[in-house]
């Protein structure tokens, strides 16, 4: 994939070529409505919105030529319709997440600072409080280190592929623990466990701007991703979210 992305990178960074300055003016346009200033929270919303449904039309036009009018040595390459999009969508955001997603920041300042006061609520619950089998907990916690360090780069993560990738990770390193706390004398990994283990995870990541991270991957996720691996584990991570919220500081002993 690094092939491909590194190609279209050089084609849609090229002034000489077509797509390239097709690239340029899409990209000074969305720049433009990013740099609106004095909206409201709906209001930015609602360029979200229109940036959305230009992406949207780049990626679908981009995708189209790229299929129909490269060399069939290029078709080769980029093997498939959902290898192309990935392709150009890695590229768009790799030249506009950040304008992009200071404006997610904005619509979404009152969410974030309520996710982040919640986390700060949280953060001193043991994993059992936060509903971990003790046989899980893992020294109180330490076992997850690697798993916490893996969520933290979803906040550096600048495309939904890469951010996705980063929750795979995480789901993977939460069932190497599983398998720790199996010697430990746990049982096989539930859902239940899933969840009460990435949120153990979610809350000493502390990730920043963690409701607009949800929102960015929600209306950018990639529609080939939604049945797989990374499909199912955002779609986890957004559950575990929503169950972080409903936590009290005394922990799962509060939660209806």
């Amino acid at each position: 994939s690094s092939l491909i992305e590194g190609h279209l990178t050089t084609v849609l960074s090229s002034p000489e070529h077509k797509l390239g300055k097709e690239f340029n003016k899409f990209c000074t346009k969305i720049k433009q409505k990013c740099a609106i200033t004095g909206l409201s929270s709906s209001e930015t919303s609602e360029v979200l919105i229109a940036i959305k449904e230009e992406v949207i039309h780049f990626t679908t036009h981009s995708k189209n030529l790229i299929m129909n009018d490269f060399a069939p040595g290029l078709k080769d390459l980029y093997n498939g319709e959902t290898s192309v999009i990935t392709a150009i969508e890695y590229v768009i955001w790799a030249f506009l997440y950040i304008d992009i997603f200071v404006l997610y920041k904005h619509a979404f300042i009152e969410q974030d600072h309520e996710v982040s006061n919640k986390l700060k609520e949280l953060e001193g619950l043991s994993p059992e409080l936060v509903g971990v089998r003790e046989e899980m907990a893992l020294d109180n916690g330490k076992g997850y280190i690697t798993a916490i360090e893996k969520m933290q780069l979803i906040g550096q993560a600048k495309t939904t592929l890469h951010k996705s990738f980063c929750l795979v990770e995480v789901c993977q390193e939460i069932a190497r623990c599983c398998e720790k706390g199996k010697k430990g004398g746990g049982g096989a990994l539930c859902a239940d466990d899933l969840i009460s283990m990435l949120s153990f995870v979610i809350i000493q990541a502390k990730v920043p701007n963690m409701y607009s991270e949800v929102m960015f991957m929600t209306e950018q996720f990639n529609d080939g991703l939604k049945m797989g691996e990374e499909g199912y584990c955002f779609t986890t991570f957004c559950l575990t979210v929503q169950y972080v919220m409903s936590l009290t500081r005394f922990g799962v002993r509060n939660v209806n």
